[in-house]
């Protein structure tokens, strides 16, 4: 049975509404899911910079609270630093603190020249040599499709480093890594409250395009 004229038009009103509502809520995602990885890149930077302060106040403690190398050997240097670190409260705390207020951050840890954990987040690091992540300016690069394959793809890790030196010697890195899974957690509330606001869009269009030709 041919469609009344009032129906074809609430019916071109709402898919008119629908398709804009989409390319709308396409851009708004994907500015959102950006903005995000930005802000978590920036979060981590951060981070990074406040532990390995931290990590110099503990190397300064322990040299005001008469602790010494044993000898200038690489390897008693690196134990002098390992048991500082080990037993600075102040970077737990950091390191805790940072965990607890960047979502997207599930691990913290601080290496030496060799990849070797020297303190970290996951207690089962410590003593071990931990591979590299992919860098987190690879995720920036990405495209918008890209990104939401990532974000949205199984778990992946990526990491910031900010590499140090013990005296005019490089000696190790501070790594923060995040992981996507984390950063969906993130997106997905906001992208949900985009679909709504769309679906109530195209609701609301129907309803007046109703009763403007009724």
């Amino acid at each position: 049975m041919p469609l009344r004229l009032r129906t074809k038009f609430t019916l071109t009103t709402a898919l008119l509404v629908l398709a804009v509502a989409a390319v709308i809520s396409t851009v708004y995602a994907a500015a959102i899911t950006r903005r995000l990885v930005l802000q978590s890149e920036s979060d981590a930077e951060a981070v990074a910079q406040e532990v390995f302060l931290q990590a110099q106040h503990a190397l300064e403690d322990a040299a005001q609270q008469g602790a010494r190398p044993a000898s200038p050997s690489p390897e008693d240097l690196h134990e002098y630093v390992l048991r500082a670190l080990d037993q600075s409260a102040g970077l737990a705390s950091q390191v805790d603190a940072a965990l607890a207020h960047s979502p997207a951050i599930y691990e913290i840890t601080i290496v030496d020249g060799q990849g070797t954990a020297l303190i970290s987040s996951d207690p089962s690091l410590p003593g071990r040599k931990v591979a590299s992540r992919a860098r987190y300016t690879d995720l920036l690069q990405s495209s918008v499709l890209e990104l939401f394959a990532v974000v949205y793809g199984p778990p992946r890790s990526y990491e910031v480093t900010l590499p140090f030196n013990l005296g005019p010697e490089p000696f190790g890195e501070v790594r923060v890594v995040t992981q996507t899974a984390l950063l969906r957690n993130e997106v997905t509330p906001l992208l949900i409250q985009a679909g709504w606001l769309a679906l109530a869009a195209v609701l609301v269009s129907a309803a007046n395009a109703t009763v403007r030709y009724a």
